[in-house]
C-alpha cells in the first residue's frame, strides 16, 4: 500500500480517526501543500482507506471519513506510535524499527531473523514478549517475523524490495530476496525509539553492523556454530 509511505498518508488517516471532517479542517491539521494533501486524499479514497461525500448544504464542501478498513489502519498505527512513545520495550515491532534505524538496510528475511534473533540470545536485549524462535534445519526461525515486517509495510513504516537473482542454467528457478529499509516516516519513528533506549541497548544494536555486512554463509555458521541446539540435524 504506497499510499503509507507517502508524505501526509498517515497523518491524514490519523486526523480521521475521531470524527469525519472536511477537507480544509484536514488540510489545516496535517499541513504540507494543499496539492500533497489533495493527491493523498484521492489515493486513500482509491485505496477504499477513506470514503468522501460532498455537504448537501452550501458551500458544498467534501466531507472525509474512514472506511472500516481505513479506521483498523488507522487504530493500529496509533496503537504503535503510542507504545513507541511510552517506551514499550515488549512491543516487538519496536525492535525491527530499531534494528533498521541503526543499520539502514538488512538484505534478506534471513538475515534479518538471524540479527534478530542475536539481539535476544546473544546480546540479551528485547527478552521479554520477543519473537519466538524454533529450532530448523538452517537454525533458529520465527514466522512471526515476515509478518511483522508486512504489517509494519502496510503502517507504511518500513519499505520492501524485491532483488531477483537469476539462475545458474534453465533446471534451477529464479531466487527473491526481499530487503528491509525504512521510510522516511520510518525513520522519524525510529529516531523517537533511539532517544528512548539506553546505552547499552544502543551499543548492543550498533555491534550488529558487522554482522549485517558479513557475507549471509559466514553469518549462518557463526550462529550455527554458536547455537547448535537451534538447529536441526
Amino acid at each position: 500500500m504506497d499510499v503509507m509511505q507517502r508524505s501526509k498518508g498517515i497523518d491524514i488517516l490519523l486526523s480521521l480517526i475521531e470524527k469525519p471532517k472536511f477537507v480544509q479542517e484536514i488540510q489545516s491539521e496535517v499541513g504540507g501543500s494543499a496539492t500533497t494533501v489533495e493527491d493523498r486524499i484521492n489515493e486513500l479514497v482509491k485505496e477504499k482507506l477513506v470514503n468522501e461525500e460532498n455537504a448537501k448544504d452550501f458551500p458544498f464542501k467534501r466531507m472525509l471519513q474512514l472506511t472500516e478498513k481505513g479506521k483498523g489502519i488507522a487504530e493500529m498505527v496509533r496503537t504503535i506510535e503510542g507504545a513507541f512513545k511510552n517506551n514499550m520495550s515488549d512491543l516487538k515491532y519496536k525492535w525491527v524499527i530499531a534494528l533498521l534505524y541503526t543499520l539502514g538496510e538488512v538484505r534478506g528475511i534471513t538475515r534479518l531473523e538471524k540479527l534478530l534473533f542475536m539481539l535476544k540470545y546473544d546480546l540479551n536485549v528485547a527478552i521479554k514478549d520477543f519473537f519466538v524462535f524454533a529450532p530448523q534445519k538452517y537454525g533458529p526461525y520465527s514466522e512471526e517475523i515476515t509478518y511483522a515486517t508486512l504489517e509494519l509495510k502496510k503502517l507504511g513504516l518500513v519499505e520492501i524490495s524485491e532483488t531477483v537473482f537469476k539462475p545458474f542454467n534453465s533446471e534451477q528457478e529464479e531466487v527473491r530476496r526481499m530487503d528491509f529499509s525504512l521510510t522516511e516516516y520510518g525513520k522519524e519513528t525510529g529516531k523517537a525509539i533511539a532517544k528512548s533506549i539506553n546505552k547499552n541497548t544502543e551499543e548492543s544494536l550498533q555491534s550488529l553492523k558487522k554482522f549485517n555486512e558479513m557475507d549471509l554463509k559466514k553469518l549462518l555458521d557463526y550462529v550455527h556454530e554458536k547455537h547448535k541446539d537451534f538447529v536441526l540435524s
